[in-house]
């Protein structure tokens, strides 16, 4: 069989990543032209979605940093001859 590569080319990271940035800011900006119907005040605040969200990732890498790694990680010479 034979197989072509199949890996993306180099630049196809950035360019994802490029125009993930470009929506969200998008979306920010026009979360300004929106009009909101919170159910409480502050999810009318503007940008609290994109801040509850960026808070909510930051507390989950924190948590799987600090908490769960050293429950599941294994020193460096666990795999080491012995």
């Amino acid at each position: 069989m034979n197989r072509k590569n199949t890996a993306p080319k180099s630049g196809t990271g950035r360019l994802l990543a490029g125009g993930g940035i470009l929506l969200l800011a998008l979306s920010a900006v026009l979360e300004f032209f929106i009009e909101k119907h919170g159910y409480f005040p502050w999810e009318d605040l503007p940008l609290f979605y994109a801040l509850y969200g960026f808070s909510a990732f930051v507390v989950l890498i924190v948590i799987a940093k600090y908490l769960v790694r050293p429950l599941i990680g294994r020193s460096e010479d666990y795999y080491d001859d012995k």
